[in-house]
């Protein structure tokens, strides 16, 4: 049947295969969704995987409708026992992360990146390379490097200590590759140091020269473009910095005028308040030129602008009700002091 279907898309045009995808792709992951597999054979998932793969060559953008399903179902197959079964789901790896969206896969590839993390512990070196190349590519974009980078690292450090060669210098020239894509990347210059580290180490490889030699090669090709990107990196925060301050000062500046406004209402209103305790003073002493005795009346509350005027701003508090009001009074410290009233207290 795999066969069958795999020379028959052979020989469709592109037009007629992708109107097939969308029903040929969810019967293939349908049988890697769900584990123990659905498919028992080994050589028969192998070439179900090689069919995906193919679709995916033919028309990426008809595939990539399926990319959290394909993600999952990869995740999946990658846990299968049988090597040739992980190199081909590394294979596939390679070929949706340069041709599928980055940004979606770093919303959906998480388990496809543990998957493949732990395939680097894998007992054959070739599985360890292959799933290294996978992680190379998937790892490229800077979406995706913020979003998974952090948890490869361990993995990652640990292959650039294979004891294979091959596997060494592909941690290296992957670590370059990193590098090389995430300079001048706001987001991406947080790896920098752990990619330059990882460079480091492939140069200082003491086992094997070709590992050292490619670590060196890899380090003087993207030094120029750690340097060009620092430099762009710091242009960017400078400028980010400035932009930040004028929209400060923008904010200021907007704030500054109903702040101003309220300062002036509030010196009017202070001239307001002298002019009119001034009047009220002059009225009450004029009005009642006759010394009262010592106890006077307060009627009213405490916000009345004529006690404020007379009593001060913190004049004693007689809601409502009337009461004889000392001209003499006790003050916090207790020492007696002359109450500011006049001669007669109205409130109201």
């Amino acid at each position: 049947s795999l066969d069958i279907t795999d020379r028959f898309c052979q020989v469709l045009s592109t037009s007629e295969l992708e109107a097939v995808i969308p029903s040929l792709v969810p019967a293939l992951l349908s049988r890697f969704d769900q584990l123990p597999f659905k498919e028992t054979a080994e050589e028969l998932r192998v070439k179900a995987l090689s069919l995906l793969h193919a679709l995916i060559n033919a028309s990426p953008k008809t595939c990539e409708a399926f990319v959290s399903e394909i993600c999952q179902a990869l995740a999946k197959a990658l846990t299968d026992a049988n090597p040739d079964t992980k190199k081909e789901c590394a294979s596939i790896c390679e070929t949706i992360g340069a041709s599928f969206d980055s940004v979606k896969i770093s919303k959906t590839g998480k388990p496809l990146i543990q998957s493949l993390c732990a395939n680097l512990q894998h007992q054959h070196s070739k599985v360890r390379k292959c799933s290294l190349e996978a992680l190379r590519v998937l790892l490229g974009s800077e979406a995706a490097s913020v979003a998974f980078m952090d948890g490869c690292k361990t993995a990652i450090q640990h292959a650039v200590m294979d004891h294979s060669v091959s596997v060494r210098e592909s941690a290296v020239r992957a670590a370059a590759f990193w590098m090389a894509r995430l300079c001048g990347s706001m987001a991406g210059a947080r790896f920098e140091g752990y990619l330059l580290l990882l460079l480091l180490q492939g140069s200082a490889d003491l086992e094997d020269p070709e590992v050292a030699a490619a670590g060196l090669e890899e380090l003087n090709r993207v030094a120029p473009l750690a340097d060009s990107s620092f430099e762009e990196l710091e242009r960017q925060r400078i400028l980010e910095e400035e932009e930040e301050e004028d929209v400060d000062n923008e904010d200021e500046e907007e704030e500054e005028a109903p702040r101003r406004e309220r300062a002036e209402k509030r010196e009017k209103l202070k001239g307001l308040r002298a002019e009119r305790e001034k009047l009220i003073k002059e009225r009450l002493d004029t009005s009642f030129p006759v010394p009262l005795p010592d106890r006077l009346l307060a009627l009213g509350h405490r916000a009345s602008p004529i006690r404020e005027a007379l009593e001060g701003e913190d004049p004693k508090h007689t809601p409502n009700l009337v009461a004889p009001l000392d001209k003499m009074v006790e003050d916090s410290e207790g020492s007696s002091r002359e109450r500011k009233v006049s001669p007669y207290v109205l409130s109201w």
